[in-house]
């Protein structure tokens, strides 16, 4: 090729890189309807505001429907107490302590106990966080709250340090 056409070729590449297309002949818009201003021209989005504050409860929101039996609680539910009860198989001992989960309802948190000796008792109830919980505790579960005795023997504190989770 001869440089002078070398250079016309060029000229025409960089013409033809910034021409505008335009847009096929079934994106425009019928005849006498403005057209949609292009992505530049258009007005930034709103920004997205995140508030604090108290939201009413779930069944008090716009557009939520509750579905199904509510879960009875039992109003002497025995609140943020060392308690022995048994799983929900109604015979496998159970020690936890016991808090209300906001999404949950009353619940306990703590560890099986069936064949363990008061040493591996205590050594569970110890973890950083218990291995298992019971929720939701339905109205008319058998909890028996744990002794000061039971509570000295198990060395437990007044309140686990995992509770704060669900403050």
């Amino acid at each position: 090729m001869k440089p002078s056409a070398c250079a016309f070729a060029l000229l025409l590449a960089l013409v033809g890189c910034g021409k505008k297309s335009e847009p096929p002949a079934g994106d425009q818009p019928p005849s006498g309807q403005p057209s949609a201003p292009p992505p530049s021209d258009r007005a930034p989005l709103p920004p997205v505001a995140a508030i604090e504050k108290a939201l009413p409860p779930v069944d008090k929101l716009p557009g939520v429907e509750l579905v199904g039996e509510p879960i009875k609680q039992a109003a002497d539910f025995p609140k943020e107490r060392w308690v022995k009860t048994v799983l929900f198989d109604g015979k496998t001992p159970y020690i936890g302590f016991t808090y209300v989960d906001q999404s949950k309802g009353n619940s306990i948190k703590g560890e099986q106990i069936d064949g363990l000796s008061p040493a591996q008792i205590k050594e569970r109830l110890h973890a950083a966080f218990p291995s298992s919980t019971m929720q939701p505790i339905p109205e008319g579960h058998p909890i028996t709250p744990l002794t000061p005795e039971e509570i000295a023997e198990y060395g437990l504190p007044a309140e686990p340090a995992w509770l704060a989770h669900y403050k």
